[in-house]
């Protein structure tokens, strides 16, 4: 619940302090995919179909299912994408991406015992590391050249499932750029002050953002997806609305932060059950 594009959630003073909550979190899962990184490219560099079922287990010791696990590496990767790339008339070394880049970026997306992609933090992460460096360089034809990368190393509806999921999320980066460019300087008041009234745009303006999301994603997935980081938000945003009341005492202050640390932590919680 992530350089120029990583701020571009919003330009305002307040949602970047909410965003260095939620980056504490995501440093987490970025972590967590380093450390995979060298066991996964061992696993899979030479991989055969043979070879995925095996690396589940090696991988994970739940036996969770991933994109890493169930990549299939293209024998002939370069022949596949100049087949597109002639078609479209697209030069295949100008890509921005590499099979070994996308696979990199996706690999801790975890699927579920059906197959299907679990739309989490970790699979906003990916989508972050797979796209925020790449999202203005593509253009209708690498898009469609990424999407049949992804479609031909995970057969069936996990390769459907995140081409689809990353279509979709390059159009929201490039939207959310727009939206961050139409909103640039606020947060403050005439006098460079931060009030109530102020945090309450503030707010306004992360809903707009919400909104934004599941026009480009649909309404489930954005919630999925961004439940981790929508639950830091409104940690944030209540806690400085907390510590400019001046008619609360210490003590009713400390109490009630307790309950936005409780509710922010029961929220977490059960994002991942």
């Amino acid at each position: 619940m992530l350089n120029k594009n990583k701020n571009l959630i919003l330009p305002l003073a307040t949602v970047v302090i909410c965003i260095i909550a939620i980056l504490v979190a995501t440093n987490t899962s970025r972590k967590n995919k380093t450390e995979q990184a060298s066991t996964n490219q061992a696993l899979t560099e030479n991989a055969s179909t043979e070879k995925n079922l095996d690396s589940k287990t090696k991988l994970n010791d739940q036996s969770q299912a991933t994109i890493a696990s169930e990549w299939q590496w293209q024998t002939n990767v370069n022949s596949a994408q100049d087949s597109l790339a002639d078609e479209e008339q697209i030069d295949s070394n100008t890509l921005p991406f590499t099979e070994k880049s996308v696979h990199d970026a996706l690999q801790a997306v975890k699927l579920d015992e059906n197959g299907d992609v679990i739309l989490d933090h970790d699979a906003l992460v990916s989508l972050d590391e797979a796209l925020e460096r790449i999202y203005n360089q593509l253009d209708g034809g690498s898009l469609r050249e990424l999407e049949k990368l992804i479609e031909s190393s995970l057969p069936g509806k996990a390769g459907e499932q995140t081409a689809k999921l990353v279509s979709d999320y390059q159009g929201f980066l490039q939207a959310k750029e727009r939206f961050s460019q139409i909103h640039e300087g606020s947060g403050y008041d005439a006098n460079n002050q931060q009030t109530l009234a102020t945090i309450n745009r503030d707010v306004e303006l992360y809903s707009e953002l919400q909104d934004l999301r599941e026009l480009h994603l649909g309404t489930e997935t954005a919630q999925l997806l961004f439940h981790q980081s929508d639950a830091n938000a409104e940690f944030m945003f209540e806690s400085i609305k907390l510590g400019m009341q001046t008619d609360l005492t210490p003590e009713q202050i400390a109490a009630r932060q307790a309950e936005l640390e409780q509710r922010l932590t029961e929220s977490l919680g059960n994002s991942e059950g």
